[in-house]
């Protein structure tokens, strides 16, 4: 692995990361007016948000600056990222009624930034593992 190699994947871990804390920090700290924003009838549910963001987000961070070789962590973040794109939709067609229309925006956007996450780290994982090939 070079140096550039990695750079994306870390700079694309350590956005994650920074994101997924800040989320999370907003979920615990302004949870009335983000739950009523979202139409939801129970806090409950952003405050057990909030505190997962932070923990992944906290796990994020330490992938990215201190087990950015580990390809099983770096797959876990992956593939949670496309587990949340995908539980997002299913949550928007399944149960849309749970949220008024702010809310279901909001789901969308987040949903998307992960998606772009999920693609950049796969993007950035598989340029950190492709052998580097050399012409003759």
């Amino acid at each position: 692995m070079t140096t550039t190699s990695a750079d994306l994947l870390k700079k694309t871990l350590l956005t994650n990361a920074i994101t997924s804390v800040s989320a999370g920090l907003l979920c615990l700290v302004a949870n009335g007016p983000l739950t009523s924003f979202m139409g939801l009838d129970s806090s409950l549910y952003l405050y057990i948000c909030g505190a997962g963001f932070v923990l992944f987000g906290l796990d994020v961070g330490y992938t990215a600056l201190k087990a950015i070789d580990n390809g099983l962590y770096i797959k876990a973040i992956i593939a949670a990222d496309i587990l949340w794109v995908g539980a997002s939709v299913a949550l928007l067609i399944l149960a849309p009624h749970w949220f008024s229309t702010a809310g279901m925006v909001l789901i969308d956007v987040v949903a998307f930034m992960v998606a772009v996450f999920a693609v950049f780290e796969i993007v950035g994982f598989r340029r950190m593992t492709r052998p580097n090939f050399q012409l003759a």
